[in-house]
């Protein structure tokens, strides 16, 4: 699952239009974001079977372990595996060069994990598993989502 984001400042979110159907809310919404670490904003425009907008957080908990998250007034519960998230601001072109896109604007896929005979696969809610993303997270800055984009 891949998409092309632009990257927001707190600033702009905090502005989009989302925000008039609850400005309250929206704002309440962010501040619990902004009291994480490394905290980040995507906006997914309308199209690919979307009629709205999507918004996304990434942010980091204060043991290390980082997260994505669809940004939303309400929240949902889910038992789906773990998977990761790659943010990438380059790509390659139809003629092999490597290009930078444009305007703030980036990449964001996310990727299931692979086992020991190659078969693609998510990580379960266990404490081992929340040991090994967060071990991640901290060494090399890996993000996990059990969310689709």
């Amino acid at each position: 699952m891949k998409a092309i984001a632009k990257v927001l400042t707190e600033s702009e979110v905090r502005n989009e239009t989302i925000r008039s159907y609850n400005p309250q809310e929206w704002d309440k919404t962010i501040n619990r974001y902004m009291e994480l670490g490394d905290v980040k904003f995507y906006k997914i425009g309308r199209g690919n079977g979307y009629e709205y907008d999507r918004y996304y957080v990434t942010y980091q908990l204060p043991e290390g372990l980082r997260f994505m998250q669809p940004l939303s007034y309400s929240s949902s519960l889910t038992s789906a595996g773990f998977r990761n998230l790659f943010v990438s601001d380059i790509y390659v072109d139809s003629d092999g060069s490597i290009k930078r896109y444009p305007d703030g604007q980036v990449e964001l896929e996310v990727r299931g994990l692979f086992d020991a005979d190659g078969n693609e696969c998510s990580l379960n809610h266990s404490k081992e598993a929340r040991a090994w993303m967060t071990e991640r997270s901290v060494k090399y800055g890996a993000i996990y989502t059990n969310k689709s984009l």
